[in-house]
């Protein structure tokens, strides 16, 4: 690639220092001196595994560096266990797996950073693990994973050694990092509430340190020291030395192999000349291997110290801080940070530094910083390899120091081409070295053409399922099952709660009702659905059809299943977008029961000539919050690719609501009701084809149903502006702005644990927006959508502890502004007044609630006693009494099945020793 180096034009060049012998990093079969700086994060903990991977941004963060000659970033991972890896949830501290996603999104991060010619530092946990905002149980899990070496291996056995096996031979990758400054969480250096000992992290550096370097012989693995304090013996003061030396470690945890290969430290101006690498040379530490600065401010202070110049460190001028460390002997320079962190009382930026910088060293040591990836053809793939006539497959390919031709034709050495061949094709790339027009490479690929009814209209498809597995290592989601892998496979979850099985968030009362389905992205006329089972296999199982995902057709029906691969036929092909297994009855193995495993879900048939419509409901805004007796303006937005929408009918808990027939479709639900409900719309479109909306919830209730908690009251970080008056609550809110994160904070006393409900003011400028509400350091993604420039209200049901809880609003994705926080006051529950906190009797929120097939009711006692619960449809009759009789103190819970009632709102009522509380529940179909 091209670099652009129009910071030269403002260098200035370093100031003559007393040179020490210089230290490079072997990275990419070369000796290269890391110059670059800190991604740290996009996506704060949260940039791989479960949630979005924001790969924009890290493109735009990889070809800024490279453009300016840098080679190099720093990026965290687990960082505080968040997210990943997966804990399990009955074991404290032990890690199941490295957590969905986490791999595939971490590579995919990979081959950005290396298509930019960077490589990566992959720094796997920070002291932020011990940080205030955990949860009190992620406290407990990572306190438990530091001083447990039991657990440690866990760690390493079910996260760390897949995550280095799957990723050793990554050209990307230049070291694995243990931890971000883990004397913070030190006893002995700490400022977290939450403390371990420097020995118990010299252990934990060991034994992950021994398993890399066994599982990737080849890679390197270091550690990020907060300051020389802890990194170096020459530093005076108690509790200073160096604790990652090789006798240090080993002595820590006994593994001969677990040994650093360069050391990584820290610098911030709090600690002066005395600890400043850009004021000593690289051999005044008395350290025995490279080491390389990977944090730094360039220029200004940290923590509110510094030599009050925020364009020197101490006399060093920011612009020659990486030539300083060059020229000091040290082995790379990394500043902080990319995320655009400012420092100093002028908010310095740091980010248009650190580029300048690596302009300079690009200019200056060409030859130590540039990163030459030599002749290489790494991939050549074709997706999907088998298509239908005409239909579209996508060409890839990325070589280096090549140039390339495919089928003869000159193409760039990194790149795409979509084809659509009518006939099977062979594809073939071919590289030759720049600089030897004999030495060459050749890489072929065939995309086949099937005929239309061989094509598994599955493979690749959106899964989904009831449950799946988390408990044994592998996390087994349904996307497994469709993958084409005849390796991996879907689970579902088979804890009944008698011992052993999943974790208590997979916990099922009844797991032989499990369903694995699939979006097929369009209507197919279905003629064939393979099942290939393992072992735990359905006995009893439906194959259900379905145009929108809401409403299911049983099309078969299987009574006595054997396992092995089932083939289902349909004489006249069944026209549907999505198709389900629905498991009844599942085989026992050996005394134990398993969930259903199934390697492959694959369908086939040609596509539809007919294609259903599609409808959406667009207010009054997802689980909206309304005033009891406001005239509610409902709209919904339906569409239909091969003809148009004759009618939309709006269903207000299950009751015809009202019916438009044109475009915009809307209606108005007139005096809302308190309490809550359950708004759907089904769309018909010219040919009779008909789709629903899935359950879309709105609460009735009044202000004072919840404490209000303004945004303008709140803590705020990151980029919060406060803006007045625009007919928000108290004259003032907050606005969620800019790109360094923002997040209000609030700390709210609860009397009692429970399930409560929450309650966001916000404004959309523009469009729909999503955002994190996270409590107790434990977050979530929430959609916010509705009207623009309108103050709207959105319930959120939340798990708060008795106490102070925090709970903060997160900027995820884009602008908006917010009004308040409104939490659920104890007597708020919409039909009834729940028992309060010192009540014998509490009948908790069913999950899910609204419910379309399922739902778990929990309730607690507080002494042991006769327990009733019934169901009760509006008019007061009994539909169904799910407890009576005796039941211990404790909490316990009760399956509903909803598959025979109508859509509709229904009460549930929990009645012992003469007191009776009452909830909802809404079936939505």
């Amino acid at each position: 690639m091209t670099r652009s180096l129009a910071l030269l034009a403002a260098l200035v060049f370093s100031a003559s220092v007393a040179p020490s012998a210089q230290e490079t990093i072997r990275f990419n079969d070369q000796n290269l001196w890391l110059s670059g700086g800190n991604v740290a994060w996009v996506n704060f903990s949260r940039d791989i595994g479960p949630g979005a991977t924001n790969l924009a941004r890290f493109e735009e963060a990889f070809s800024d560096l490279h453009a300016s000659g840098g080679n190099s970033m720093r990026l965290w991972l687990h960082t505080t266990g968040d997210a990943t890896p997966a804990y399990s949830t009955t074991e404290v501290g032990v890690i199941t797996g490295p957590g969905e996603g986490t791999i595939a999104d971490l590579e995919a991060i990979l081959d950005l950073a290396w298509e930019n010619e960077v490589g990566l530092v992959l720094c796997l946990w920070s002291f932020d693990m011990l940080q205030s905002g955990r949860s009190a149980t992620k406290l407990a899990q990572n306190q438990a994973l530091l001083q447990s070496a039991e657990l440690t291996q866990t760690y390493i056995d079910n996260a760390l050694t897949p995550m280095v096996e799957a990723l050793a031979d990554h050209p990307a990758v230049v070291a694995w990092e243990i931890f971000n400054e883990p004397e913070g969480m030190s006893g002995q250096f700490g400022w977290t509430p939450t403390r371990v000992n420097m020995t118990d992290i010299q252990r934990f550096v060991n034994q992950t340190a021994g398993a890399i370097h066994r599982a990737a012989p080849d890679a390197l693995v270091t550690n990020g020291s907060w300051s020389f304090r802890a990194s170096s013996d020459v530093v005076p003061g108690a509790n200073n030395k160096n604790y990652y030396s090789d006798a240090e470690l080993i002595a820590a945890g006994g593994d001969a192999d677990g040994t650093l290969d360069f050391y990584s430290v820290h610098y911030y101006e709090w600690g002066g000349t005395t600890l400043s690498p850009f004021h000593h040379d690289a051999d005044h530490w008395g350290l025995d291997k490279p080491i390389v600065m990977a944090e730094f401010f360039l220029g200004g202070g940290h923590s509110g110290s510094g030599d009050g110049d925020d364009d020197a460190i101490f006399g060093v001028p920011y612009e020659d801080a990486y030539t300083t460390l060059y020229d000091r002997g040290y082995a790379g320079a990394m500043g902080w940070q990319w995320y655009n962190f400012p420092n100093g009382a002028e908010g310095v930026v740091n980010w248009p530094r650190i580029l300048e910088n690596a302009a300079t060293m690009f200019a200056l040591h060409p030859a130590d910083v540039d990163i030459d990836p030599g002749f290489q053809l790494t991939s050549f793939t074709a997706s999907p390899q088998g298509i239908e006539a005409g239909q579209e497959s996508v060409l890839s390919w990325s070589a280096s120091h090549a140039t390339v031709t495919l089928d003869g034709t000159p193409v760039d050495p990194v790149g795409t081409m979509t084809v659509a061949p009518t006939e099977t094709t062979t594809y073939t790339l071919v590289a030759t070295n720049t600089d030897d027009a004999t030495d060459t490479l050749t890489e072929a690929v065939t995309v086949t053409v099937l005929d239309p009814d061989q094509v598994n209209r599955a493979r690749g498809s959106v899964a989904t399922a009831s449950t799946y597995e988390t408990c044994c290592g592998t996390g087994r989601g349904p996307e497994a099952a469709v993958d084409g892998d005849p390796a991996t496979r879907w689970s579902s979850a088979w804890n009944d709660g008698s011992g052993g099985g999943t974790p208590d968030d997979q916990l099922d009362d009844d797991p032989d009702d499990e369903w694995l389905a699939v979006d097929l992205g369009g209507a197919f006329d279905v003629a064939r659905v393979v099942l290939d089972w393992e072992a735990a296999y359905a006995t009893q199982y439906a194959i259900e059809t379905s145009y929108d995902g809401v409403l299911w057709t049983p099309v078969f029906a299987e009574a006595a299943g054997d396992g092995g691969t089932d083939e289902i036929l349909f004489d006249t092909p069944v026209s549907a977008r999505y198709v389900r297994m629905h498991g009844i009855e599942r085989v026992t193995i050996g005394g134990t029961q398993y969930g259903y495993s199934l390697f492959e879900l694959e369908v086939y048939g040609l596509e539809s000539s007919v294609q259903p419509p599609t409808v959406e409901i667009t207010a009054p805004g997802l689980m909206a919050v309304v005033a009891p007796g406001a005239s509610v303006a409902v709209a919904a937005a339906a569409t239909d690719a091969d003809g148009t929408v004759a009618s939309v009918v709006f269903y207000l808990d299950g009751t015809e609501l009202a019916t438009d027939d044109a475009a915009p479709f809307t209606a108005t639900w007139p005096d809302a009701a308190e309490g809550a409900h359950v708004l759907t719309a089904v769309a018909t479109d010219d040919t009779g084809i008909a789709v629903s909306t899935a359950a879309y919830p709105v609460t009735v209730a009044p202000a004072d149903a919840f404490r209000r908690f303004e945004a303008e009251a709140a803590t705020r970080t990151g980029d919060v502006v406060v803006g007045t008056g625009g007919g928000a609550s108290g004259g003032a809110y907050a606005s969620l702005n800019g790109e360094n994160g923002g997040t209000l904070a609030w700390d709210v006393e609860i009397g009692r644990a429970g399930t409560y409900l929450l309650s966001v003011g916000y404004r959309l400028p523009f469009d729909e927006k999503t955002q994190y509400v996270g409590v107790n350091g434990d977050s979530t993604t929430v959609r916010f959508t509705g009207a623009a420039n309108t103050w709207l209200q959105r319930s959120v049901e939340v798990n708060l502890a008795a106490g102070t809880n925090e709970i903060r609003l997160e900027r995820f994705w884009g602008y908006m502004d917010i009004d308040y926080l409104g939490v659920e006051e104890a007597a708020f529950l919409g039909v009834a007044t729940e028992a309060g906190a010192d009540a014998a009797l509490r009948l908790l929120p069913a999950v899910p609630n609204p419910v379309s097939a399922t739902t778990v009711i929990p309730f607690e006692t507080a002494a042991s006693g006769s327990v009733r619960l019934d169901v009760f449809d509006v008019t007061g009759r009994r539909i169904a009494t799910l407890a009576d009789g005796p039941r211990a103190a404790g909490r316990h819970e009760v399956r509903f099945d909803t598959s025979g009632l109508s859509s509709g709102i229904y009460l549930v009522r929990l009645q012992s020793g003469g007191e009776s509380v009452v909830r909802q529940i809404a079936v939505a179909r």
